[in-house]
């Protein structure tokens, strides 16, 4: 799950600076970092002050039943479905750049 928060997003953020410039560009990366540090800061307070050994999922049931649990199953793997898709993506463009005649 955290590994999905950060990753491939680095890669976007020159494009997102380019196509709408400067000011939204740091606008739009403050608002997201807020969210990112917001939602680890509380995952990190649930982890905190519950003790167990528990992942992503396990707190979702512990808390929000089986709905829940469902839910944050699909989420993780969606995200690490997508993180990968994006690195897929990113790859033909990182291959061009280190072998430019081959593509």
């Amino acid at each position: 799950f955290p590994v999905t928060i950060g990753g491939a997003g680095m890669f976007a953020l020159p494009h997102v600076f380019v196509r709408a410039g400067i000011i939204y560009g740091f606008v739009a990366l403050l608002f997201f970092a807020w969210v990112s540090i917001s939602l680890n800061a509380r995952y990190a307070k649930i982890i905190d002050q519950n003790g167990t050994n528990n992942r992503f999922a396990g707190y979702a049931k512990k808390y929000l039943g089986q709905t829940g649990y469902i839910s944050a199953l699909v989420f993780a793997l969606g995200g690490i479905v997508f993180a990968l898709t994006v690195y897929i993506v990113l790859a033909t463009s990182f291959f061009s750049l280190i072998f430019p005649s081959f593509l």
